[in-house]
């Protein structure tokens, strides 16, 4: 039996160094490349378009007229006259 469990140890140490090694290359390799991509000496400038709002303010040179003197509300015309006998 002790046979068998040296031989079960050397198997799980053999597969756990072989993971490692996998694991080494591909952080040093191919993934390695794809991280440093985003670290890299791209240099974007991004400047949004100057907005201009033109206002163009009323024409005040000829107001309409107004007539203070009336103080019925019904138009222009001036209160019916008081006939009383």
């Amino acid at each position: 039996m002790t046979a068998a469990a040296g031989i079960n140890l050397i198997t799980v140490v053999i597969v756990l160094g072989v993971l490692a090694i996998i694991a080494w290359y591909l952080f040093t390799g191919p993934l390695h490349s794809i991280g440093s991509a985003g670290s890299g000496q791209t240099n974007v400038n991004v400047q949004p378009p100057q907005t201009t709002v033109n206002v163009q303010p009323p024409n005040v040179s000829n107001p309409a007229p107004t007539n203070n003197n009336n103080t019925n509300t019904g138009g222009g015309n001036p209160p019916p006259a008081n006939n009383q006998p």
